[in-house]
């Protein structure tokens, strides 16, 4: 009877004890088991038995949710993340200028197994490479560039060679997406200022190109439609002269088909209908005889 008791107690510890390996993995988790200190496989969604501690353990992270890391600046509350902004959000950029740059990378995990097993701190792995692509983009554009024209094309480029980057170590990372949280240039007056004037003459310039293109297209458009008008113009002025010409073209060898057959009664013809055109506007004039030799004008009628 005393022996049965040890027995019934170690069955009971021994049932506690595998019943403490069952674990649940969410939908949007992914788990990776160890046995002696070895990753012994992936666990998807679902209830799995793993070895409980200390022969193994269960390790389940949210690989199906975007995870952010910040770059240059601390996430903390406010006051601690300004004394620590101080010191890591000003970047070195081509030109030796200064910058202040903060960025979010945002990421999920694509292989839980690499990214447990290739570092203790994945997530500082990702911050200090994030750094490290982006110190190297900023260092090769100059600081006007870069706050200005290149802006989009600096976080697409950083995304780019940063997973680039985390796949030839094999990290298990995939960035989805490398946000601008800021950039500008240092919180100095002087510097504040002068960048101002700069984006100032920046904006003058281009509203001055901009105005300059309307009034060329405005100049043009003008000239183009006047152009077409002379030449709308010119070709029903070469229409009307054409026909005419066709016109008293053929008049004349119809008079000349006329002529051909009857002469006398076409140039007679023709001679009663030029008198009748140039007879109405003829003046007549009655020349009476004078005396002493004189001749007389007068106007008839």
């Amino acid at each position: 009877m005393m022996k049965a008791v040890p027995t019934a107690v170690l069955a009971i510890a021994l049932a506690v004890y595998a019943a403490s390996g069952v674990r649940n993995v969410e939908p949007d988790e992914t788990g990776v088991s160890f046995a002696f200190g070895r990753a012994a496989g992936m666990l998807g969604p679902g209830l799995h038995w793993t070895w409980p501690t200390p022969i193994g353990r269960l390790v389940i992270e949210k690989t199906a949710t975007n995870l952010t890391v910040p770059v240059g600046y601390a996430s903390a509350p406010p006051a601690i993340e300004q004394v620590s902004a101080r010191a890591t959000d000003l970047w070195m950029t081509g030109g030796s200028s200064m910058i202040r740059a903060r960025l979010d990378v945002r990421y999920t995990v694509s292989d839980l197994q690499d990214f447990l097993i290739r570092g203790e701190t994945p997530t500082e792995i990702l911050r200090a490479a994030a750094e490290r692509t982006a110190t190297r983009f900023l260092l090769q554009s100059a600081v006007d560039d870069i706050l200005t024209s290149r802006r989009q094309v600096l976080r697409q480029d950083i995304q780019a060679a940063l997973q680039e980057l985390l796949d030839r170590h094999g990290f298990g990372i995939q960035v989805r997406s490398v946000d601008i949280v800021e950039l500008s240039p240092p919180s100095d007056g002087e510097v504040d200022i002068a960048f101002q004037q700069v984006q100032s003459a920046r904006s003058d310039r281009e509203r001055s190109i901009q105005d300059a293109l309307a009034q060329q297209s405005q100049i043009v458009s003008r000239a183009e439609a006047r152009a077409r008008e002379l030449e709308e113009r010119a070709r029903a002025d070469r229409f009307a002269r054409v026909e005419i010409a066709k016109g008293e073209a053929e008049r004349f060898t119809a008079l000349a088909r006329e002529h051909a057959t009857a002469p006398v009664m076409t140039e007679r013809r023709l001679f009663l209908e030029k008198m009748e055109k140039l007879l109405p506007r003829a003046k007549l004039f009655v020349v009476e005889p004078a005396g002493a030799g004189r001749v007389a004008v007068r106007p008839a009628g």
